[in-house]
């Protein structure tokens, strides 16, 4: 996700929602150095969302907890490209 002023966003916000929608990039917005919105593609650009979640709580907690397989289920019955960052 690239990171953006609030003042750069406004700005360029039309030529950020040509990109957003073009490429499908996703945009976080700072005002005084601290995160305060997104910009990011709606329906196919949520998986690409929670991809990064994932992999950022991947990190954090290296082993599934004992309910992951049961999420992990529910979302693949609904057809959802979500890859398995603990790769099982």
């Amino acid at each position: 996700m690239i990171e953006i002023t609030a003042t750069d966003a406004a700005r360029a916000f039309r030529d950020l929602l040509d990109r957003v929608e073009r490429t499908g990039e996703s945009f976080r917005i700072t005002r005084h150095g601290r995160a305060i919105a997104e910009l990011s593609p709606t329906g196919a650009g949520s998986v690409g969302a929670l991809q990064e979640f994932l992999q950022q709580h991947h990190e954090r907690y290296p082993e599934p907890d004992d309910t992951w397989w049961g999420d992990i289920s529910w979302v693949r019955e609904r057809r959802s490209p979500i890859e398995d960052p603990w790769d099982r």
